[in-house]
């Protein structure tokens, strides 16, 4: 959680230098720093780890385990293909951020 906490306090502040500006406001959070990192965000973004590590993450591995490989193989590619033409894309179709 904290080495999460410190990329996203990094990260907003790359991001101020590249864009002008960073992508979320926790200026309204109790136990904030400049609204950039907050205790309760990093809590639930920690929480959320482990949810994924302990639950979900098995539960996607013995769901992989009991498939065709063949139709894994082909689900796997379509959403290659997918991410590649949304990321040819995007440059030309614009973000889908909105604002704070």
């Amino acid at each position: 959680m904290l080495i999460t906490t410190i990329l996203e306090l990094v990260g907003s502040y790359f991001m101020e230098l590249i864009m002008g500006d960073w992508l979320w406001d926790y200026s309204n959070y109790f136990c904030n720093f400049e609204g950039r990192i907050a205790l309760w965000s990093s809590v639930k973004f920690g929480l959320g780890g482990l949810i994924i590590i302990y639950l979900i993450e098995p539960a996607i591995r013995f769901c992989i385990e009991k498939s065709n490989q063949k139709a894994l193989n082909i689900f796997t590619v379509l959403l290659g293909i997918i991410f590649t033409v949304d990321l040819g894309l995007r440059p030309f179709l614009g973000s889908n951020f909105i604002g704070k």
